[in-house]
């Protein structure tokens, strides 16, 4: 997100996106065209939570300039991260 008056890059204070025991989401798409620009987050880029957060896909996407890294699974089975710049 850029600033409207002077085009500083504006964040937020956690995670850029976080899956929260929720299965079978992508972020991204199938080619770079889908991509998102993840960045200047206060926490990981992505992360993604919970027992039941399984079979998800990270792909095509920018993540940088984070304060956490890129992309943090801590939970969850299945859960592919492919194709991202980081």
């Amino acid at each position: 997100l850029k600033g409207f008056s002077d085009n500083t890059s504006l964040g937020n204070d956690g995670d850029g996106i976080q899956i929260d025991n929720a299965p079978n989401i992508t972020i991204g798409g199938e080619s770079a065209a889908f991509g998102n620009t993840i960045a200047h987050s206060g926490g990981a880029g992505v992360h993604i939570v919970g027992s039941a957060s399984d079979g998800n896909l990270v792909q095509y996407n920018t993540i940088s300039n984070n304060v956490d890294p890129g992309v943090i699974v801590d939970a969850g089975v299945g859960n592919s991260i492919l194709t991202n710049s980081i």
